[in-house]
Formats: C-alpha cells, structure tokens, sequence
C-alpha cells in the first residue's frame, strides 16, 4: 500500500474507532504514535522526513467501560491476543486485524511500563486525545528508548512549550511531581532526557529546531530538579542503580 494511501486508512480506522466509542458513551483517548502526529499540527511533517515508520494504534479507556470496548472491538472485527490478555491482568489488551494489518493496543486506567504512569484522573473530558504531557512521560518512563521514542519525544517537545498547566503544553509541575517521590522513574526519565538533548535526528529539519528542542529540555530538566524531593527518594537515590529501579519487559509487550 503507497504511503500516502496508507495513512489515509489509518486516520480513517483511528475516526470511524473514535466515532463510534463516543456514540456508544465509551470514553476513549488515542494515545502513542498516532496521538503525537494528531496533537503536533505544526510538526507531524518531521515523522515524514526522518521516515518514522507507523506503530500501532494505541487507545486507553477506563475500567468501567472495558467490557463495552472489548464487544465494540469484536464487532469490529478485531480478534484479542490471549497471551497479552493472561499477562497484563486486565490492564491491557491488544487486538489484532490480520487482513487489514492494523494493530490495536488498549490500555486500562494506566501506562505501566517500566514506571507507573496513571492516567486515570488524568483523562480529561473534551477530547479524544491524551495531553502532551503523558504523551511526553509515556516515551520518557522508557527504560531503553528507542530511536522511535526520541523523535516522537523530539516533536512533542518542539511542537509544546513547557510551561505550569495541560491544555496544549508540556505541564513541568506535573512531570515533577511524578518524579519527586520515584526516584527510579526519575532516573530514567532524566537519563531519556539527556539522550534526547543529544540526539541528532532533529538536524534533518533544520538547526533553529534543534536549538528551540534542547532549550526546552533544559527547562524541563531544572523544573525537575527544582522539585523537592521525598524522603523515599532520597533514599532510594542511595541505593543508586545497584538495585533494579524499573520494571523489565519483554519486546513482546513493548508499545507504540
């Protein structure tokens, strides 16, 4: 299938899917991949030019409604993973469309990869997308980020400025937050962070883009670390990467 006819099929399946959740009263937000090219109007070009290939579709719901998610999905003629479904407990499930090689992946309440990353006070009303801010921390709790990750990081952060509330920004008090009482989180955040700041992928468009990018990361990073941190923290901060601090995955279960 030609590029352009491709996406044009998954924006339409991502439609007919979110249409159809709110007709039903389902609440469902689109999240991962998919959810940073709709919430980066003024950069999803970059995705195109550094050749990001697409992921799966990535939605989150609440637990209330997975039932009525699970038969929506069915009707749809997606057939659920077992394997996924006996190893994450009911907190996520991913469904499969050979013929149409879609992947879906729903997520319940919560992204819980290598850190906790709650979402369920988080899921706000008013839109069918996750905020960047979680879109940003569901790339940064990533304890071996990919070059996937970083791009998509990379556009979030050049598309938001990082200020004190949601709406259309990276929200630095939240991040910080999270990060105050977990030092693991912490630690991998910040280390994703500095791999980031690094990086080159975003030369490909442009040198005033990189330099707005790493300006953006710093005030992240110095809102984070202006935080103050938990006596749990500090603690655990001593213990220091002797001890595992996420939780291991295998790629099988890897997302985005």
């Amino acid at each position: 299938m030609e590029a352009p006819k491709a996406r044009r099929y998954r924006d339409q399946e991502i439609d007919t899917l979110l249409r159809q959740a709110q007709s039903l009263g389902i609440p469902l937000w689109l999240a991962g991949y998919e959810a940073i090219r709709r919430s980066c109007p003024n950069f999803c070009f970059a995705f195109d030019t550094l050749q990001r290939p697409d992921g799966d579709i990535d939605i989150v719901s609440v637990r209330e409604h997975r039932g009525a998610l699970r038969k929506m999905l069915a009707a749809f003629g997606y057939g659920e993973d077992q394997q996924i479904l006996l190893a994450e407990e009911g907190t996520r499930y991913v469904y499969v469309d050979m013929a149409r090689a879609v992947v879906i992946d729903l997520f319940i309440d919560e992204l819980y990869f290598c850190h906790p990353l709650e979402l369920r006070r988080r899921l706000f009303s008013g839109t069918q997308i996750l905020s960047p801010s979680d879109l940003l921390l569901s790339k940064l709790q990533i304890r071996e980020i990919s070059q996937r990750d970083v791009t998509d990081a990379s556009v979030l952060l050049l598309e938001h400025p990082v200020t004190e509330s949601d709406d259309t920004a990276i929200n630095a008090s939240y991040i910080s937050s999270l990060m105050s009482p977990d030092w693991g989180f912490w630690y991998t955040a910040t280390q994703n962070l500095r791999v980031i700041h690094e990086s080159n992928a975003m030369d490909q468009i442009g040198a005033n883009h990189r330099a707005t990018l790493q300006g953006r990361i710093r005030e992240l990073e110095q809102a984070i670390a202006r935080a103050p941190k938990t006596w749990r923290w500090r603690t655990r901060r001593w213990i220091g990467t002797r001890m595992i601090w996420y939780r291991r995955v295998s790629p099988r279960t890897r997302m985005f």
